[in-house]
């Protein structure tokens, strides 16, 4: 009789405790997403109240975009965007 291995999903022909499961490559996207996050923390988290709050603020006292992405740690397109949001869902 054959003895029985368990195999690996994740690789599927290495069986488990015989060596160890590579790391799997970070794809494209992952990897664009880490640089970008390099320079801009909060790029593509979600919006919290505090933040909208802080980007009014900000836009009220005449910070420039530039300068407001820098406090907020997101991209300028970003912040542009998200003023218009902001700005559309007020006027409704």
């Amino acid at each position: 009789m054959w003895p029985v291995l368990r195999i690996d999903i994740r690789t599927a022909s290495t069986p488990i405790g015989r060596r160890r499961v590579p790391a799997r490559p970070k794809s494209d996207h992952e990897r664009r997403l880490a640089e970008l996050r390099e320079k801009h923390p909060r790029a593509y988290q979600p919006w919290n109240d505090e933040e909208d709050a802080r980007l009014l603020q900000l836009v009220a006292e005449g910070a420039d975009v530039k300068d407001i992405a820098t406090a907020l740690e997101r991209q300028r397109t970003a912040i542009t965007s998200r003023i218009e949001k902001l700005q559309a869902g007020a006027a409704v």
